[in-house]
């Protein structure tokens, strides 16, 4: 299924809210997954990473997806009082804008770092 939003904002927050479908709780919908369309390019590099992440996954790796370009740890919700910094090179973030947009929904952190 393809949706089509009016605005980027309809977009980002539809993209930040995605992942609330997956809670456990009642009407969760845990086998929905929704993620911004890519290029031909970035599907094609995306899939190398996909085979990765599968591999890790079942040789027992827990807590572990793709994150700017590359197989990681999620990184570790804050706990109260904790401060959560992201920080990207400016010349990676020229190439890859919107997946900093959806990488900064998604971490939801307190201070942005660009150089």
């Amino acid at each position: 299924m393809k949706a089509v939003f009016d605005s980027v904002e309809s977009k980002v927050s539809v993209l930040k809210k995605a992942k609330n479908l997956r809670e456990k709780e009642e009407g969760g919908q845990s086998k929905v997954f929704i993620h911004q369309d890519l290029t031909p390019k970035q599907r094609e590099a995306r899939k190398p990473l996909v085979a990765e992440l599968k591999q890790r996954k079942a040789n027992g790796e827990k807590d572990v997806t793709i994150f700017i370009g590359s197989v990681k740890e999620k990184i570790q919700v804050k706990a109260a009082g904790e401060l959560l910094c992201f920080y990207i090179n400016a010349r990676k973030l020229l190439n890859k804008f919107d997946d900093f947009e959806a990488w900064i929904h998604d971490i939801d952190p307190d201070i942005v770092g660009v150089t």
